[in-house]
């Protein structure tokens, strides 16, 4: 075992305790907003039949994608108390954090500051499906191997608010295709042609699967989208992702995927999602450790203080 191996061994060694307290007492502080009703959902999944599961989804929580209510559904059949089943979870993402940091040589301090950001928080507390989604996109960005598209595929089936952040690694690569002066070689026109070739089976076999769930969720979303007024903060990203990337032009075409979904979606929903991106290209870069982005990350992390706050004395991180 080499040093480097054993130092971030130590490393999640000394860290899952904290990572799991830390989870378990945010969570049972967390008792109002959205958890009353996945509490309630986990009470009737104890008792459930694997074909009522899907049933009771969407009854009490609204929910289609089947691989994040099944894996609910295998804490409560076995007797773990949610919110211990939850922190375990919880841990597996953030040590997920803690290796791709490793893994692009990401400082220590820009570490810390990815951890404790405002959207991390809210993904481990409030967003309860959204968390098995970035658990498999998260994974999908340590491994090299083909797991990581298997990854990928299960995402959506854990949330659909993965497809947005799908599609905009989607308009990144076509910035690469558009902005390649080899696009006409073999080797490059195979890969656009497997490209999309598995990318219309993927999405066809998304949308022949949870098709109803997709243009449900998408009407709701759109009816209290603000428009165009939506799109300060987005950007605002924009502006300082496009100051920091070396590969502007990719850089460009995903946050313009990311403007347009704010537009239709709104940008509660989609503000996290490009945040996700920034700091994933921006990593793979090398360029995440920069003036610009310490200054987001660091906005990010104060932001988290009055919403760990507020879950303490509301009981809910949003009032």
């Amino acid at each position: 075992m080499t040093v480097k191996i054993k130092k971030i061994v130590l490393t999640i060694i000394v860290l899952t305790p904290f990572f799991f307290a830390a989870s378990y007492v945010l969570l049972n502080a967390y008792v109002l907003s959205d958890q009353v009703y996945y509490h309630n959902f986990y009470e009737a999944l104890k008792s459930a039949s694997p074909n009522e599961v899907m049933y009771l989804a969407k009854q009490y929580v609204s929910s289609v994608e089947p691989l994040s209510s099944y894996l609910l559904w295998v804490g409560a059949k076995l007797g773990f108390e949610k919110n211990n089943y939850i922190s375990f979870y919880n841990v597996i993402i953030l040590i997920g954090v803690v290796l791709f940091c490793h893994k692009y040589k990401v400082s220590v301090f820009m570490s810390f500051l990815l951890i404790t950001n405002f959207y991390l928080l809210v993904l481990l507390t409030g967003a309860e499906r959204l968390k098995f989604a970035y658990l498999f996109l998260i994974y999908s960005t340590i491994f090299t191997s083909n797991l990581r598209y298997i990854f990928i595929g299960l995402a959506p089936f854990a949330h659909l608010q993965s497809l947005i952040l799908l599609l905009g690694v989607v308009f990144g690569k076509l910035s690469e295709f558009i902005g390649g002066m080899d696009i006409l070689k073999s080797k490059i026109s195979y890969r656009i042609i497997h490209l999309i070739f598995f990318g219309f089976i993927f999405f066809a076999t998304v949308l022949v699967y949870l098709y109803e769930g997709l243009t449900t969720k998408a009407a709701i979303y759109m009816k209290y989208s603000g428009g165009v007024y939506d799109i300060y903060q987005v950007l605002l990203l924009t502006i300082i992702a496009l100051m920091v990337s070396r590969n502007k032009l990719r850089m460009l075409f995903i946050m313009l995927s990311m403007i347009v979904a704010v537009i239709l979606l709104g940008g509660d929903r989609i503000n996290m999602v490009a945040v996700t991106l920034v700091v994933y290209y921006l990593t793979i870069e090398g360029r995440i450790d920069s003036y610009p982005m310490y200054f987001l990350m660091g906005y990010l992390s104060l932001k988290s203080v009055p919403f760990v706050n507020n879950i303490f004395i509301h009981g809910t991180g949003f009032i």
